[in-house]
This record gives C-alpha cells, structure tokens and sequence, in this order.
C-alpha cells in the first residue's frame, strides 16, 4: 500500500509558519484559526528542538514534497507501563478536510499515515504497541475503517486487533 501522507515529522520553524498561514487561510478568517488552533500551534511553538526532554510532542504530517502539514499528531512516548509503548493521543487535520464527510477518504487517509508514521516511530523507539482510542461513534467508525483496511492491506507486518473501543497496532 502506497501512502500519501507518509511523512511524519518534526516541526522546525519554517514548517510551523508554512502551516500555521496554510491552516489560517483554509479555515475562512484569522479568529476561527485562533479559536480552534491556535492553542495548539502556540504549544507547539513554544517547544519547537525540545524533543528529546519533552514525553508528549506534536509531529507534522505531511505528503511528500510539501513543506505544509495535512495533520498534526500528538503522541506520547510513554516508558511508565509495562514495556515502552507510543499513543497517538490525538490527530488534528487541516481546516481544508474539517468536512468529514465529504473529505472521508482524504480523513482515512491521514489517519492511516498518521498511524503508520508512529509505528515507524515506534520502531526508532523500541517500542512494540500504538494503542488509539475511539472516543466518540465517529471515530470509531473510523478505527473500525482503518483496522478493515490494515487487515486486507497489511502495512510492513503490522497486526491490528480491535479491543473494545480500541484499535491496538502491534509491529
């Protein structure tokens, strides 16, 4: 499976001004940037070549070739449980798709580089499970989307199982 987000990285400061002006124009007007994203794109400023001290961090993803990101995702590197394990705690995706329904497949698409980006990152890591959380019916719906498609479509060895609301990525 070819993916088209399937770059997932660190800001720097060129990429965080790219998408911050790229996100401002898509979501119509500079308060409703403020009002939905901002509050990310200052933590994310704020804590821009810190990586190495910081157990959460917020990594871009981008398609390939361009400098602004489809999606941020957060994630957590987390040592405290039982072995090393990444959670992708949330994925937030340009205004440009905020119509989940009619941008569904471009959504399914970010979420499954979104993901595969942090089992790649797990990998860097050590670390053997990506655990994801369907919060509400709608993302579930798309865990169960993204697991249907994991299993037809395998990405490098990785099992998906679905526990509960859970979608657990094991590679």
């Amino acid at each position: 499976m070819t993916l088209k987000y399937s770059n997932l990285a660190l800001f720097d400061e060129q990429t965080l001004e790219d998408t911050r002006q790229n996100w401002t124009a898509f979501a119509g007007s500079h308060s409703v940037f403020a009002l939905e994203c901002g509050p990310i794109f200052d933590w994310m400023e704020e804590r821009l070549g810190e990586e190495k001290t910081l157990e959460t961090v917020a990594y871009g993803l981008f398609e390939s070739g361009y400098t602004t990101a489809a999606a941020i995702v957060e994630v957590v590197n987390s040592a405290k449980t039982k072995g090393p394990m990444i959670k992708m705690l949330k994925v937030l995706v340009s205004p440009q798709f905020w119509d989940t329904v009619a941008n569904r497949q471009e959504v399914l698409n970010i979420f499954i580089g979104a993901i595969a980006g942090c089992v790649n990152l797990s990998v860097k890591k050590k670390t053997k499970i990506l655990k994801l959380y369907g919060r509400t019916n709608e993302l579930l719906s798309v865990m169960m989307d993204i697991h249907t498609r994991l299993v037809s479509s395998p990405i490098n060895g990785i099992s998906a199982t679905i526990e509960g609301r859970w979608l657990v990525l094991e590679g």
